[in-house]
């Protein structure tokens, strides 16, 4: 079984990289990462490193074939791409790539949350749950591991 994990380089896919080393082989890992040469040179040896960013759908499928289990990291708002747009690639990627799973890191109580903050990730979920995919929302307050 292949696991992916969407922005690998980022604090949290690297924790997230090393929790799932614990129990995984590094060869059934696969890295999303916006940059290749920084995937290589920050994440651990064995693993396999994909370039793909949110804003590509294109090269998302790419990265996500032959992938059963995907780790979806939300990506930061206010890039000239929105948030609910790369969101939405990265859904539609998972669906034609044939991934079975997704888990998303949602923002805490998505489904009754007023916040403007949660406005993004309530869409991602209602695409995820459209989407005819097997899913889990992450719904921690904030991602503030050391």
């Amino acid at each position: 079984m292949k696991i992916a994990i969407s922005a690998a380089t980022g604090h949290f896919g690297q924790l997230a990289i090393q929790e799932l080393l614990k129990t995984v082989a590094a060869g059934d890992i696969v890295a999303v990462v916006r940059n290749r040469e920084k995937g290589q040179r920050l994440l651990p040896a064995g693993i396999t490193v994909r370039q793909a960013d949110y804003t590509d759908e294109v090269a998302m499928t790419t990265a996500l074939a032959g992938i059963d289990r995907l780790l979806f990291i939300s990506s930061v708002p206010g890039g000239p791409i929105s948030r609910q747009q790369q969101h939405a690639n990265v859904v539609k990627a998972a669906q034609a790539a044939g991934v079975s799973y997704v888990a998303y890191t949602s923002f805490a109580k998505a489904d009754t949350a007023q916040s403007p903050l949660s406005k993004d990730h309530v869409a991602t979920e209602a695409l995820l749950k459209a989407s005819g995919l097997q899913v889990s929302f992450l719904r921690n307050a904030w991602y503030l591991e050391k």
